[in-house]
């Protein structure tokens, strides 16, 4: 993939979140804390985006975003500049610098470390692929 079909995979937040949806959901969105598919979506809060309907999750209907449960949980970075960091991490020969990271997303460099640690740890931890996927738009 170039960086031009990247750019057009993820044009704005909005095409990356629903690009996220579709792997972490792929039946529609789930509660985090209970596993219940009676989910609101859409619901308006900054931050938080679903709702659970069940009233015995947690003793209240819970709030949560798809952000939740992953390793982007906790982090005020869009999901546009998650889906780029992971696939110049993915697709690098090398590792891939905090510096170059910061540079190519426009974050600071502190951000971009953390950014990278995170998604590192992740792999190591599943043992797996951060994301595949890419050339499935």
């Amino acid at each position: 993939m170039t960086l031009v079909q990247l750019n057009n995979l993820f044009p704005n937040d909005e095409k990356a979140r629903e690009w996220f949806e579709k792997l972490i959901w792929p039946d529609g969105p789930k509660c985090p804390y209970c596993g219940s598919e009676d989910v609101q979506s859409n619901i308006k809060h900054h931050s938080m985006t679903h709702r659970c309907r069940v009233k015995g999750c947690d003793g209240k209907k819970k709030m949560f975003s798809l952000k939740i449960g992953t390793v982007m949980q906790g982090s005020k970075l869009g999901y546009q500049d998650w889906a780029i960091a992971i696939y110049l991490l993915t697709t690098s020969l090398k590792a891939v610098s905090s510096m170059k990271l910061h540079r190519d997303i426009g974050v600071t460099q502190k951000t971009a470390w953390h950014l990278a640690h995170r998604l590192r740890k992740a792999h190591e931890l599943d043992n797996t692929e951060l994301v595949s996927g890419f050339d499935a738009g």
